[in-house]
């Protein structure tokens, strides 16, 4: 998760997401992974949809 953090706050949105993904893997219960992925998929690929789902994912934890 930090290098995941240290991507984004270096803004290299598209690098970070590979790494959320596999701490979402990891981790599923953890609602901060969640809500990142949510951020990337909406700032750097546009993906409403995918963004709100996991928004929803991460309000239900």
């Amino acid at each position: 998760m930090k290098k995941a953090l240290d991507l984004l706050n270096n803004n290299q949105l598209e690098e970070a997401r590979p790494l959320l993904e596999e701490y979402i893997k990891l981790c599923p219960e953890e609602s901060e992974g969640w809500r990142l992925a949510a951020q990337v998929d909406l700032n750097s690929f546009h993906d409403v949809d995918k963004a709100y789902d996991e928004l929803i994912e991460a309000l239900r934890l």
